[in-house]
């Protein structure tokens, strides 16, 4: 069963005084034409699998990367779709990161469905979960392989398990991250669940990256379940 992972890499650059006026445009335009927030990711946001919920196939397996340009377009197209102040969201993520690199990563093991006829199989695999390792590297480029990943510190923030693949996605990667860090986001749905039963389970750690270089790609290593994956990806601009 493969593992669904999320990861959120915060701070790519030190926050200024403002959001940054061009960046807020991108998402004002955005939600002037009616597209969801998430629609202001763009190279922030780096997929690695989708997965059929039995109607559609969706991305659940990605990377956001919250960085100062995402802050902004994300903070834009609040403020075109009614948010007043954004101002004080703005300072409350820039004095909370502190010049860190942080990171929200998000694990899941999940249920599949049949193509065919949306039928469910109990195909998760919990305890897959129960230890993650993940590394970051930098190089200048996006097919080579880093000659070495720094291990990152995970900190747990989210731990939930149910019986259903919809029962453990019903929070957003910004409200879970939320919880600890200063992102503008909506209020959270109901509390996650303590019971644990079923076999999908969705993780949720914080950590911060090692200091940043002028490196245009970035890689992480995931290691679970004596298995080791290496994603790579294009940091953004901003």
């Amino acid at each position: 069963m493969p593992i669904l992972l999320t990861i959120i890499g915060l701070g790519l650059a030190n926050f200024a005084g403002k959001p940054i006026p061009p960046e807020m445009e991108v998402g004002a335009r955005l939600a002037k034409k009616g597209k969801g927030i998430d629609r202001v990711l763009g190279l922030n946001r780096v997929v690695f699998r989708s997965w059929f919920d039995g109607e559609r196939m969706v991305d659940v397996e990605h990377a956001v990367i919250m960085t100062p340009g995402l802050l902004s377009r994300w903070l834009g197209h609040q403020q075109a779709c009614g948010e007043k102040d954004i101002q004080p969201a703005w300072d409350r993520f820039a004095s909370q990161s502190h010049g860190k690199t942080l990171v929200f990563f998000r694990v899941a093991t999940l249920n599949t469905f049949d193509l065919t006829d949306g039928d469910e199989s109990e195909t998760g695999q919990p305890s897959i979960l129960d230890h993650i390792e993940i590394g970051f590297s930098q190089t200048e480029n996006r097919k080579a392989g880093p000659a070495r990943f720094a291990p990152l510190l995970l900190k747990c923030i989210q731990d939930v398990q149910d019986r259903h693949p919809k029962d453990v996605l019903k929070t957003s990667w910004d409200q879970v991250a939320s919880r600890v860090v200063a992102w503008p986001t909506t209020p959270l749905p109901d509390q996650d669940s303590l019971i644990r039963w079923g076999r999908n389970r969705v993780v949720g750690y914080l950590a911060e990256l090692p200091p940043l270089t002028e490196s245009p790609y970035g890689a992480f290593q995931v290691r679970y379940s004596g298995s080791t994956r290496v994603v790579r990806f294009e940091l953004p601009k901003s």
